[in-house]
């Protein structure tokens, strides 16, 4: 018996989030997407994820001089334990690349992640080899949002349209119902 939608027509969104100038000489105040991502499995899995953003739509009269760029946060869990992540990863454009939708598409599996700290006087090396590359999550829970942002002021009423993207799936999915031939709507095509 399935109650509601099935848990992975939540592992991934897209959504189209707008920033309006605001004027002045002040950036416009960021704007948050809904949530792009709630996974709520019942025991710990290992997580590939997808990311991108491409700048759909701006109607800017004068060129941005600065950058505009998109943060994803992740909150990640197992058992009583979660872990924020913010920001996991910035996708930035400049003021040109935003007018010139072609230019304005950014897309990553794994991203970099800041290394130990070099400072403490051990050899962090020993721990997290540099680059410190993140190209999977592990948890049996997963929240990913996003946040539009502008780093310069925008005339009034500009717009810039972002559409933000996330995805995640286990990179094994092996159910132990299956094995007691119980299979849920995974042979409905869906």
């Amino acid at each position: 018996m399935s109650f509601g939608n099935d848990p992975w027509h939540q592992w991934g969104s897209t959504q189209d989030v707008v920033m309006i100038g605001a004027g002045g000489v002040q950036a416009p105040p960021p704007v948050r997407a809904q949530q792009l991502v709630r996974v709520e499995y019942k025991y710990p899995v290992t997580w590939a994820f997808f990311l991108s953003v491409q700048v759909t739509h701006s109607n800017m009269a004068v060129p941005l001089i600065n950058a505009v760029f998109v943060d994803f946060d992740v909150n990640i869990g197992v058992g009583r334990s979660n872990v924020h992540l913010d920001p996991f990863a910035r996708a930035q454009f400049s003021g040109v690349q935003v007018q010139q939708a072609g230019l304005a598409f950014r897309f990553a599996d794994s991203v970099q992640a800041e290394p130990l700290d070099p400072f403490t006087g051990f050899d962090p090396t020993a721990l997290q080899p540099a680059p410190n590359i993140v190209r999977q999550l592990t948890a049996q829970s997963i929240q990913i949002g996003a946040t539009l942002r502008s780093t310069g002021a925008q005339t009034l009423n500009d717009q810039i349209m972002a559409s933000i993207t996330a995805y995640v799936a286990p990179l094994n999915h092996v159910r132990p119902e299956w094995f007691a031939g119980e299979f849920g709507n995974e042979l409905g095509g869906r």
